[in-house]
């Protein structure tokens, strides 16, 4: 972590770089801007931690992430152009996110993915998506939309803070998934 404890404010990593490091920039306590290259295979354990990071991208190359990336950063937004799983990562949860955008072709998002993120208003899934794990959207309480996409083949359970939404659309043909997402709803709601 050479860079740590530095008084950056910016980091734009423009070309063939393919991995970021454990604590590469982490405690950089003005960091507020980050760009990274579509090089970028994997980021490193601890990374980003404790920046002042709002709005992270992963570029559609990255592959693997290590633990605890953003951990004390307070991200607002977190768009994937990856298709690498999104797991239970840290820096997901918390009362900071506000808003994702899964752009790549995700197929998994894993349990416990988003329990906790308290402010979470706003979800983009994709229409990779196959799998929603157990407690992925548990505890979001500000989520009250979404649209599950069409090729939905599994929705693990307590998946979602369900009583909360005011609006849920499905436009696929699975009958297991709609029998899941009953069990979900309160009498009546479906």
């Amino acid at each position: 972590g050479f860079l740590a404890d530095n008084s950056l404010r910016s980091v734009s990593i423009l070309a063939n770089i393919e991995s970021i490091s454990n604590f590469a920039f982490a405690r950089n306590i003005y960091l507020a801007q980050l760009t990274l290259p579509n090089s970028v295979i994997s980021i490193g354990a601890n990374a980003f931690t404790n920046t002042a990071l709002k709005s992270i991208t992963f570029p559609a190359s990255l592959q693997s992430i290590g633990a605890n990336v953003f951990l004390g950063s307070p991200v607002e937004t977190f768009t994937t152009n990856s298709s690498m799983a999104l797991g239970s990562f840290d820096f997901l949860k918390g009362s900071t996110l506000r808003n994702v955008q899964i752009l790549g072709n995700v197929e998994t998002i894993g349990s416990n993915a988003f329990d906790s993120a308290t402010a979470l208003s706003t979800i983009t899934l994709p229409a990779s998506l196959k799998t929603i794990g157990s407690e992925a959207f548990k505890n979001a309480r500000s989520l009250t939309s979404i649209t599950i996409p069409s090729g939905l083949l599994n929705i693990e359970a307590n998946s979602f803070d369900i009583e909360r939404f005011t609006s849920l659309t499905y436009n696929g043909s699975n009958s297991s998934i709609l029998l899941t997402l009953q069990t979900f709803m309160a009498p009546g709601y479906f």
